[in-house]
């Protein structure tokens, strides 16, 4: 049988969260250094929070380096997945009905602040959209020797015979500014008992 095509709808954009915020006027790193020379305090801070190598790749026009994926199950293995080789050409994964699950997410920023970065998860099954999350995961300077970690909230895989199948899903990681820092999608089962 024939996959069902996922059509995408406006209402699968990214949610507006109402609160009339609005992102500041970017500055680079050094025009923040630059501000308040003479601000000895103020700067001994700016030290602290602006990295002195910024550069991972200076060839490299990525702000964010996302280096792996983990699934986390208790009381099972770590599924750890590359972001580049995630496709929705196969399953990535198995998770068993009713089982509770974290995602960890470890990546690299390079060259400028990243403002706002969000994760932006869209589920499908058979073409028809399930399930559409956001979490703000937050702001991160820029520093080559530094590896981020983000631990996602505990979730729940629905359970029951509608609920067991395959699933596609849509991933984007947008900043503030509006900058896409990756984009993938990936298929994943839900199954009676673990595989």
């Amino acid at each position: 049988m024939a996959e069902a095509k996922v059509v995408e709808t406006p209402d699968d954009q990214p949610d507006d969260d109402g609160t009339g915020y609005r992102v500041a006027a970017r500055k680079s790193i050094s025009e923040m250094q630059n501000l308040d020379a003479d601000d000895v305090s103020l700067q001994k801070y700016k030290e602290q929070l602006l990295a002195t190598n910024p550069i991972i790749d200076a060839n490299d026009p990525r702000q964010v380096f996302f280096d792996k994926f983990v699934l986390i199950v208790p009381d099972r293995p770590d599924v750890e997945m590359n972001p580049s080789t995630i496709t929705d050409e196969g399953v990535s994964f198995t998770l068993k009905e009713k089982s509770t699950y974290r995602l960890r997410i470890h990546f690299r920023v390079q060259k400028e602040i990243v403002l706002g970065l969000k994760y932006m998860n869209i589920v499908y099954k058979k073409g028809i959209r399930v399930d559409k999350s956001t979490q703000m995961m937050g702001s991160f300077a820029p520093d080559a020797n530094k590896s981020n970690e983000y631990l996602f909230s505990e979730e729940i895989t629905p359970s029951g015979m509608l609920a067991r199948g395959k699933y596609t899903a849509k991933t984007r990681f947008v900043d503030d500014d509006g900058n896409a820092h990756l984009e993938f999608k990936y298929m994943f089962r839900i199954a009676k008992q673990w595989e």
